[in-house]
């Protein structure tokens, strides 16, 4: 590589920054279509004997959707779950413990786990994408 002139060494980056992106580009493109797909056929997978294609998602849940469950819990599991709003150097918005929310809204029943289904938003978060590891005999 030392023997490359640097004009050479910069030509060959840059060509190489814009390959790079073209290659994003199209992966992005790529993708989009996948998720089109299992959109149109709501599905959350795209069935292949060699490749597994399957949407990975993940839950949210806005703090203002949670807020009914002040109604419904005790103060001691409320406690154990929830922030409320509150003054540090900055202002804290309140926050909830949803790995908590969960366990005490089953223990709470049919109410409050409406409010937590409600609350809840399930979020792209990738594909998983791989080749199986052998394919099927057909």
């Amino acid at each position: 590589m030392n023997e490359i002139l640097d004009a050479e060494l910069l030509e060959t980056y840059a060509e190489t920054v814009k390959w790079l992106q073209e290659i994003r580009d199209y992966l992005g493109q790529l993708e989009q279509e996948i998720w089109r797909r299992m959109e149109e056929r709501q599905a959350t997978a795209i069935p292949d004997r060699t490749w597994t294609c399957e949407a990975k998602t993940r839950n949210t849940y806005p703090a203002m959707s949670l807020t009914p469950l002040k109604e419904v819990f005790d103060t001691t599991d409320l406690a154990d779950c929830y922030t409320p709003a509150h003054q540090e150097v900055v202002d804290v918005p309140e926050k909830w413990d949803v790995r908590k929310v969960v366990p005490l809204a089953r223990r709470y029943g049919a109410q409050a786990l409406a409010i937590v289904e409600r609350a809840k938003i399930t979020e792209r978060s990738g594909l998983k994408f791989d080749r199986k590891l052998s394919p099927p005999a057909p």
